[in-house]
């Protein structure tokens, strides 16, 4: 509500050597010229007195409680929003004029009193009730965080293991090693039955390319290595690059063979599927088959791992849905498993707080943060057997389902919250608030004017 402090100062002997002007306290201030605009319209109330910038106007009220006057404007906000908008400008922004002269109107000040009174014991009601709601959703957001550690720890399968040791001893990194060399030998053997086809085929055909021996990660940094911890006798720590192929939308490929079509049948997946919780649907552009074709590599057949490698939500990590095909689109990796490893396990790791770390670890943050496709397969993973990850993942599901209803209570919760809060400040400057008691109490109480004696 109050504008009472802010990050950049100016002194009284700047203001009177240049066009700043000091606004008096009790001010209205308008953001008019800012991104922020095209979701709301931020409004504020000067407790001091304070000078402004060229994107915010100020309205010093007369005749009208200033608290009155603040109400008002948030009640109304969204409506000056949309009618005093500026057109054809670059940045969203408020026209001066149309704020001036947009209409206000108020009762006495006995009864903006009473309105301003009663709304802010409201207010501050739902307040509490938001504060409340945001702290139990904070709270399920640690104990998540707490399951996740656990459950990358062993402690949630200690007795599973105990009860099932016989089927889980296996060597884990032999495994891994097998499981690569069939992925080479499936690829070369693809190529060789490519490469039969060219030898028949015309002139014009392009000659199949030799695959490359699968790439071996660069060691973990020491960062790491001081980043591990203390994980079971029957688990393994390998690295992303080690039990799978790792790669993403190259520059080139992005500007010279992708072309986005409305008509195109399959949708490309974006930074932007990958959120804090695993894969987030969004209006998918689209390409069409011709372009998968000429990047088979970026061919998404679902269950591989999305990671964000740049931007504000580097780090973050999906599984590609197995509903339908979909293409790997820019700014975001894959991961494709060589050997037979639970897709959801790979992204609960990832989510917790010592594999998220393990990701960000060889982070790069110069103008923006980013990953490479080599950092992304350094990381390492703590790797039990499929058998006890099939049950790590029943364990975390098992305990988060209740929190994630929980959580969306909550949600609602803070949805109708909000829509209270509006809901009140509309009936406030509608005659809806007060009660015709509270009404003729304040009637009562006016003074009479002496020509009425």
């Amino acid at each position: 509500m109050y504008v009472d402090d802010t990050i950049d100062r100016i002194t009284e002997e700047a203001v009177e050597k240049s066009s700043a002007k000091w606004i008096a306290p009790g001010s209205i201030l308008f953001v008019t010229r800012s991104g922020i605009l095209r979701r709301k319209l931020p409004v504020g109330l000067t407790k001091s007195k304070v000078t402004v910038n060229q994107d915010i106007k100020a309205f010093t009220p007369v005749d009208i409680l200033p608290e009155y006057a603040y109400y008002y404007s948030l009640s109304v906000s969204e409506q000056i929003r949309r009618e005093c908008a500026k057109d054809g400008t670059t940045v969203e922004s408020i026209d001066t004029k149309k704020l001036y002269n947009f209409p206000v109107s108020y009762p006495s000040l006995p009864e903006q009193r009473a309105v301003v009174s009663k709304l802010e014991g409201l207010l501050l009601a739902l307040d509490r009730s938001v504060l409340e709601l945001e702290g139990a959703r904070a709270r399920l957001g640690v104990y998540r965080m707490s399951v996740l550690r656990e459950a990358f720890a062993g402690r949630l399968t200690g007795a599973w293991r105990v009860e099932n040791r016989s089927s889980i001893e296996i060597n884990i990194n032999k495994f891994i090693d097998e499981a690569r060399e069939v992925e080479y030998k499936n690829q070369y053997d693809e190529y060789e039955a490519l490469l039969r086809e060219y030898s028949k085929s015309s002139g014009d055909a392009k000659r199949p390319r030799k695959p490359r021996k699968l790439d071996i990660p660069n060691k973990p940094t020491e960062k790491h290595e001081s980043l591990k911890w203390e994980i079971p006798e029957q688990w393994n720590w390998s690295q992303l690059g080690s039990i799978g192929f790792v790669t993403k939308l190259a520059g080139f490929e992005y500007t010279k063979l992708v072309d986005y079509i409305d008509e195109g049948t399959i949708p490309v997946i974006k930074a932007e599927n990958a959120g804090k919780r695993g894969f987030k649907p969004t209006k998918f552009s689209r390409v069409n088959k011709d372009t998968v074709l000429n990047l088979p590599r970026t061919d998404l057949k679902g269950g591989e791992l999305l990671v964000t490698f740049v931007g504000a939500g580097t780090g973050d990590v999906a599984i590609v849905p197995s509903d339908k095909k979909y293409f790997l689109g820019p700014n975001i990796g894959m991961v494709r498993p060589y050997l037979d490893v639970l897709p959801k396990y790979l992204q609960y790791f990832f989510q917790s707080p010592g594999g998220h770390q393990m990701i960000l670890a060889t982070i790069k943050s110069v103008a923006q943060p980013s990953l490479s496709m080599r950092t992304i397969r350094q990381a390492p993973i703590a790797l039990p057997s499929l058998l006890e990850q099939h049950q790590i993942v029943a364990e975390i599901e098992s305990r988060l389902s209740v929190a994630e209803v929980l959580e969306r209570e909550i949600v609602v919760g803070l949805e109708r919250a909000r829509g209270l809060r509006m809901g009140v400040l509309k009936r406030a400057f509608v005659g809806g608030l007060l009660t015709e008691g509270e009404l003729n109490s304040i009637s009562q109480k006016r003074p009479v004017p002496p020509e009425a004696e």
